[in-house]
């Protein structure tokens, strides 16, 4: 057993010429002549400095049964001041991107649990798995001293947000006004009112767990499996909800039998029906690898040579679907695609390529 404890404090500069506000060259039409012009490109940020990282970690090793099981806990505390934030630019600018500002304090805390171990070791038989499983608590602690209440973003619709108390970019969704049932009320026209905005949850997994597998026969065959899991956070389709009230051709609002209630909540603003919960497990990868034997490799002058066989993503299981009054195939069957590039914190679905399933072969020599 062997206990470890450490502390650290690191910088994180940000981008070069991140701080530095520029423009873009173009032309423009004047009193019927092309004129050069000036427009805003980036709006910089000439007080910009890097964040400094503090972290705590607490934990143990341990080896139990002759090696044939280890045991690995870390807890860890870190917390960010001085964080580096996209903001929006001043409107009265002319700027109308984002610019990186120091922002106040964040904080991650968490474990990792990590088991090895061999519950099969024979002459012609050898198991080896191993299980990683983890947790992060993130939390917009202070902006500090900027005078901001919230940041808003996302694409298609201001479903995430940074507010303090809360996750970085978590999701904020509005429903449809409900009786005591959860049943949507209705107005006189027919139509829906809007709530007011809660939040839903975290953009990014707050739970993982990875579980390797490791089989090997008679010293010459070798399956390998991982297992994959992330939890404990949201996707939002946007792709969902611009089919729903924009483009209506969707099989809740065209089938004959459609619910009219049910149609004016699809087609109204409100967003907390298009952010599902992102859970998944995934088999990343199974492999097969085949050592040939030594006296065969003599014959060709090598030291050591395999074939593998392996394929990725090949099945998935996800809390990220879409029933049949949604319409299948609104989304994408992958909670890990993301559209949006606005922030770190940035998910969106739509039209987004599913993680492709892929397979390889290999052959490798050694000298």
């Amino acid at each position: 057993l062997k206990l470890r404890g450490a502390w650290g404090q690191a910088g994180n500069p940000p981008d070069p010429f991140t701080a530095d506000r520029t423009f873009s060259p173009a032309v423009a039409f004047a009193d019927g002549q092309v004129v050069n012009i000036l427009r805003p490109s980036s709006f910089g940020n000439r007080d910009l400095k890097a964040e400094t990282g503090s972290e705590l970690e607490l934990g143990f090793e341990s080896s139990l049964f002759d090696g044939r099981m280890g045991l690995d806990f870390t807890y860890y505390n870190q917390t960010t001041k001085d964080a580096l934030i996209a903001v929006p630019d001043p409107p009265s600018t002319g700027f109308s991107g984002t610019h990186l500002n120091n922002v106040g304090e964040i904080s991650n805390t968490g474990f990792e649990l990590l088991v090895t171990t061999t519950p099969v070791y024979t002459r012609n038989l050898q198991w080896d798995a191993s299980i990683a499983f983890s947790t992060n608590s993130n939390e917009l602690v202070s902006f500090g001293d900027a005078p901001l209440d919230e940041i808003s973003f996302g694409s298609f619709a201001s479903v995430q947000k940074h507010i303090e108390g809360y996750p970085m970019g978590g999701f904020w969704g509005i429903d449809v006004v409900r009786d005591a049932n959860g049943n949507p009320v209705t107005t006189a026209s027919g139509g829906v009112t809007l709530a007011d905005e809660e939040y839903v949850g975290s953009s990014l997994p707050t739970r993982e767990i990875g579980f390797t597998n490791t089989f090997t026969v008679f010293d010459n065959f070798r399956v390998f499996a991982n297992l994959d899991y992330k939890g404990g956070h949201y996707q939002w389709c946007a792709i969902c909800s611009i089919r729903s009230r924009f483009d209506r051709n969707t099989f809740t609002i065209n089938r004959p039998d459609a619910d009219p209630v049910d149609v004016a909540v699809v087609r109204s603003n409100q967003t907390r029906r298009w952010i599902k919960e992102a859970d998944f497990v995934k088999l990343r990868e199974l492999s097969l690898t085949y050592q040939l034997p030594a006296a065969f490799l003599e014959r060709l002058s090598v030291s050591n040579a395999s074939m593998t066989l392996s394929g990725r993503n090949l099945w998935m299981w996800t809390k990220y679907k879409f029933d049949d009054t949604d319409g299948v195939g609104l989304g994408s069957p992958d909670p890990e695609v993301n559209f949006s590039s606005l922030s770190a914190f940035g998910r969106t679905d739509y039209a987004s390529i599913p993680m492709l399933r892929t397979f390889s072969a290999s052959i490798r020599f050694s000298f």
